[in-house]
């Protein structure tokens, strides 16, 4: 398998998805987010160049793939791989301005 590293950015993102559905649907639902998050990395380390890469306005962001997370397909893991294995930079829901996102905070 891949090497996995996540960034702090990432780990914070999918805290406040968490965070979000215990809140507003309940823990249950809070806790199948989690895991599904934990799929979506375990498939992209397996399959690293599965995911299609992401249309950003950004040049920095050029070779940053994005992944659905399985089961809350809104949200999706972005990440780069290179030859240290795979490096998650954010988990984000799709309706958020993603590009706005990436500008405030690059990657």
């Amino acid at each position: 398998m891949t090497r996995l590293r996540v960034r702090p950015r990432a780990d914070a993102d999918v805290d406040d998805g968490a965070k979000y559905y215990a809140q507003r649907a309940s823990l249950d639902v809070a806790l199948r987010f989690l895991r599904a998050v934990q799929v979506a990395y375990e498939f992209i380390c397996e399959n690293p160049h599965a995911a299609p890469h992401g249309k950003f306005r950004s040049p920095l962001l050029e070779g940053v793939r994005r992944w659905r997370v399985p089961g809350f397909e809104n949200h999706l893991v972005f990440c780069r791989v290179d030859a240290d294995g795979v490096e998650i930079l954010r988990v984000l829901h799709g309706a958020r301005d993603i590009d706005a996102l990436f500008d405030s905070q690059a990657p």
